[in-house]
């Protein structure tokens, strides 16, 4: 029923060899040490990856949530047309029900989200913590953290606080301390995603930030709560403000951090298993107290924060964080690959990327090509070159603007040219000069001196003659147009 972490990354690099105009699978290294992530990009690449809406989806965070890998595993086989075994999943055909319900999909969940690539860039980090969940598989089935001890969802830099080394929420020395993090943050400001979808269990749950307040942040898109009325059509489960709803109160989130650094749209964190149905909106509560209070007791029986325990701990702590029936499995991933698909389906009815493509193109500014990005350096192996990456700097209150500025779109040499060029002006001056040289060197004389200095000063009344009729004018815009271009602040990384 599970596979082997070895088995999911195998079936992504394999499935992109077979189906390269669907699949893509590289491995992003962590420019700080040795560690790389596998980074499974999935569009139709037919009609390429600009202007479309990205969604970043990130699993295995947590070392013993298995099922989150599953359901990344079986998105990429979703979208490559690779599941013909979900066909006999009757809970797949409830949840292709119910998406013909509401009119999405017109036939199979397969054949929605094919039409979806046309408009959306899938970017899959199937699991994060690969250590960790490799030792899960050998037999640690309460380690939630990673192989170093650290809550890789309490390392990232906003609200970020220190905790002690053993707890269960241990997030680092420092903010960014974990390869794994430094990479998906990485692989985030490169692919600029609208949506970003952390996968976590435990309970039944759909969260937006905050985790670390007990309040919805502010500036969220005014349709949040209808996108995830939307997403919990499948889940019915219990949604909002993570630190309002849960109970608690999760600092050094990457959601958090993809709402106050990236600006992502749509950050979000879906809770996909709970043990009995716990989050479930029949159910009622505040689950992740529950699960606060269990990890208290975890520390206190074994002393390992999440890490180590004897069989029966260890069968709880699976049975608490993954379904254990076949027929529990299908309707987990069944149900979350359709939620997946909705907020998929939304980005592409409301899309921001091709938005801003299509202000650049109403401005009459050229697509230059996209400057090299960290991603890019880090791939060709020039971390250590410096390279610059211009973004426009953007008032706030400008949405088409802010978009727009998103997207690295302007190469880091670009200038709007300046008509006419200066070069142009000194054209009549240059000519004049060189032809009375050139006449002087071939025939000599008092005279030909004398007539070639009275063709370059006509050349020089040429070049103030025009500025007199208001060519300076006309220089003047071209400045003033270099200097609204100037607004681009120079972003200098060195990886």
């Amino acid at each position: 029923m599970y596979h082997k972490t070895d088995q999911i990354l195998d079936f992504f690099k394999k499935v992109s060899l077979k189906v390269p105009s669907r699949m893509r699978y590289e491995e992003i290294p962590d420019p700080e040490s040795e560690l790389s992530l596998p980074v499974i990009t999935i569009t139709d690449f037919a009609t390429g990856e600009a202007g479309k809406e990205v969604l970043l989806l990130v699993g295995g965070e947590h070392a013993r949530e298995l099922i989150t890998a599953e359901i990344a595993a079986w998105l990429g086989r979703l979208l490559t047309g690779t599941a013909d075994e979900m066909a006999s999943w009757p809970a797949m055909a409830a949840a292709t029900a119910l998406a013909r319900q509401h009119g999405w999909a017109k036939s199979s969940l397969a054949e929605w989200g094919d039409a979806l690539l046309t408009h959306v860039v899938f970017k899959i980090i199937p699991v994060e913590n690969i250590q960790g969940r490799k030792a899960v598989e050998s037999g640690d089935a309460c380690l939630r953290k990673t192989a170093a001890g650290v809550d890789l969802n309490r390392n990232w830099a906003h609200a970020w606080r220190q905790a002690e080394a053993g707890s269960e929420e241990y997030g680092g020395p420092k903010p960014f301390s974990e390869p794994e993090s430094r990479v998906v943050r990485l692989v985030a400001e490169t692919a600029r995603p609208q949506a970003y979808v952390a996968l976590h269990s435990g309970e039944y749950a759909l969260y937006a930030p905050w985790d670390s307040e007990a309040a919805l942040a502010p500036d969220l898109p005014d349709d949040l709560e209808a996108v995830l009325g939307k997403l919990n059509t499948y889940c019915q489960c219990m949604h909002g403000a993570a630190g309002a709803v849960a109970g608690y109160l999760a600092y050094g989130s990457s959601m958090d951090y993809m709402y106050t650094r990236l600006q992502v749209r749509y950050p979000l964190t879906f809770e996909v298993y709970g043990p009995d149905g716990l989050g479930k909106t029949a159910k009622g509560g505040h689950p992740r107290r529950r699960l606060a209070a269990t990890a208290d007791a975890e520390r206190t029986a074994f002393g390992t924060g999440g890490g180590s325990a004897g069989a029966e701990a260890s069968a709880d702590c699976i049975r608490d964080y993954n379904p254990t029936t076949p027929a529990e499995y299908q309707e987990v991933v069944s149900r979350w690959l359709a939620t997946l698909l909705v907020l998929a389906d939304h980005l592409a009815a409301h899309p921001a990327a091709s938005a801003a493509a299509d202000t650049a193109g109403q401005d009459g500014l050229p697509l230059p090509q996209t400057p090299p990005t960290k991603q890019d350096l880090a791939l060709k192996g020039e971390t250590g070159v410096a390279a610059v990456v211009e973004k426009p700097t953007v008032p706030a209150q400008n949405a088409s603007v802010a978009a727009k500025a998103k997207r690295d779109w302007l190469s880091a040499n670009y200038a709007l040219p300046l008509l006419p060029s200066v070069a142009n002006m000194m054209q009549p001056a240059q000519v004049g000069v060189a032809q009375a040289f050139e006449t002087a060197r071939s025939r000599g004389g008092v005279r030909v001196v004398l007539a070639a200095g009275a063709v370059a000063a006509a050349g020089l009344l040429v070049y103030f003659g025009w500025r007199k009729l208001g060519g300076a004018q006309l220089l003047g815009g071209g400045f003033a147009r270099r200097r609204a271009c100037s607004t681009r602040r120079p972003v200098r990384y060195s990886v």
